[in-house]
């Protein structure tokens, strides 16, 4: 709410003399500069008349007006006698100001702060004798302070919370704030006043206080950028004036990833994409930065691009603990939001096999081949099986492909078969336990090597 303070030198002279009433208005303002207050601008016409009740003994009809700076005059005869000057503002009952008054010396008078909030253009000066004989009161009308039809050429859009004239950027959860135009200056760069009769154009989050201010909701208008534009009709002579600024509102940072979840069964070597844990449908901000918390024994640590687009390349079955935090530039939230995810990472196995063939692809009669299987693909925790196929169809030959060979009967004479041997193996991950997850499915690899063999029907004593 704004005050102005006002000073008023009283002067009396006798019958015939005058009354003079000196308002020094001083406003309590932001250091940026001197704001004019319209009640106190050079560029008002004060204009009021006063008038007199039949029944007074004085007769006063002469005009209040503003003669030159802050100086009120009030012309008209006074007797010797002594007076009280009474000033009220905004039509209350108790005088913001009550002195005695005499015809022939001179008073400085102090006035209060004066709340110009509910109606900045009106005043009402009382004088009264101080006889106590009836109908010894003088009252004057209301003086109205008509504004000058000056169009401003430039003004400041105060925004409260940052005490500058400038755009914006502010977070979604500050508070409330009160955004104040002032500081008029018309074309020939002279400060001047307007009335309270702007307008704020419509914007989410804006309320027009019908003053010349406005109050802004971060959080009702919502992330993003915002007009506030301010118009004042200067008239049918003159264009409107319009000044417009933009606040960004920050949407507050949030750290949702989704629950914990797997990643199962690939392959040594491959990468998981951080990003797609994110839980965007949930309100989680898009952008922010990745970084390792923890995993099994001797998993690297690194996470390539944390703050882009965020891939962790793994090797090593276990439980893998990120976290997320996402960018907060303007320091919205203290201390920065955070989410972890528990990834429960599995790899297939490694697999790999040598086959013992015969020399020769002709055979005439049953053959052997075996199988072995290198150290560096087996575990306790992973179990081997193998499988055949003689032609598509599924075969079970006599023996044990890792002990001894499996024994197989040559083709047909003038025959040929195809053979399909696999072997695959089953890892058992049942024994890791990650977050929230459920337990871990088994991953298996198989790997298939085929072979054709073929009976010449010359007992292949021809090939080499």
């Amino acid at each position: 709410m704004k005050k102005t303070s006002l000073r008023v030198l009283v002067v009396h002279y006798g019958l015939y003399y005058f009354l003079g009433l000196l308002l020094l208005f001083t406003t309590s303002n932001r250091a940026y500069s001197q704001a004019v207050n319209c009640a106190t601008a050079n560029s008002l016409d004060f204009i009021g008349t006063m008038s007199a009740d039949s029944s007074q003994v004085i007769d006063f009809t002469k005009e209040v007006y503003k003669s030159d700076g802050n100086t009120f005059v009030v012309k008209g005869p006074l007797s010797s006698l002594q007076y009280n000057l009474k000033v009220y503002v905004c039509g209350n009952n108790s005088p913001i100001y009550n002195s005695n008054i005499n015809y022939d010396n001179t008073v400085s008078l102090n006035f209060p702060s004066v709340d110009f909030s509910s109606c900045p253009q009106q005043l009402l000066f009382r004088v009264e004798h101080n006889n106590t004989s009836p109908n010894k009161m003088l009252t004057y009308t209301n003086v109205n302070f008509t504004a000058s039809q000056s169009c401003p050429s430039s003004a400041n859009m105060i925004f409260a919370n940052a005490d500058a004239n400038a755009d914006l950027s502010i977070c979604a959860n500050e508070p409330n704030f009160l955004i104040t135009i002032q500081d008029f200056v018309d074309g020939s760069g002279n400060n001047i006043c307007i009335p309270e009769s702007g307008v704020f154009a419509t914007e989410s989050g804006l309320t027009d206080n019908g003053n010349n201010t406005a109050s802004f909701s971060p959080s009702t208008a919502g992330s993003g950028l915002h007009r506030i534009e301010f118009t004042f009709n200067c008239g049918s002579s003159s264009p409107p004036f319009t000044l417009a600024r933009y606040i960004d509102v920050i949407e507050i940072p949030q750290a949702i990833l989704v629950e914990d979840d797997q990643v199962s069964c690939k392959n040594t070597g491959d990468k998981v994409y951080l990003g797609q844990f994110i839980d965007l449908n949930n309100g989680s901000s898009s952008e922010g930065t990745f970084s390792y918390i923890s995993g099994p024994a001797g998993a690297s640590t690194t996470i390539q691009d944390p703050t882009g687009n965020a891939s962790y390349e793994y090797d090593i079955d276990g439980c893998y603990q990120f976290r997320y935090i996402p960018d907060d530039d303007y320091n919205c939230i203290n201390p920065d939001p955070q989410d972890d995810i528990f990834l429960l990472i599995t790899t297939n196995p490694d697999i790999e096999f040598t086959l013992n063939m015969p020399s020769s692809s002709c055979q005439a009669s049953n053959f052997n081949i075996s199988a072995s299987i290198p150290s560096s693909v087996t575990g306790p925790n992973i179990t081997s099986s193998w499988t055949t196929k003689i032609n598509g169809v599924a075969a079970s030959p006599p023996g044990d492909i890792e002990a001894g060979g499996l024994t197989f009967t040559a083709p047909a004479v003038g025959g040929t078969n195809s053979y399909e041997i696999c072997l695959t193996l089953d890892k058992d991950l049942s024994s890791i336990s990650c977050g929230t997850n459920a337990a871990a499915a088994n991953c298996s690899s198989t790997l298939c090597e085929t072979f054709v063999i073929f009976n010449d029907g010359l007992g292949c004593a021809s090939i080499c």
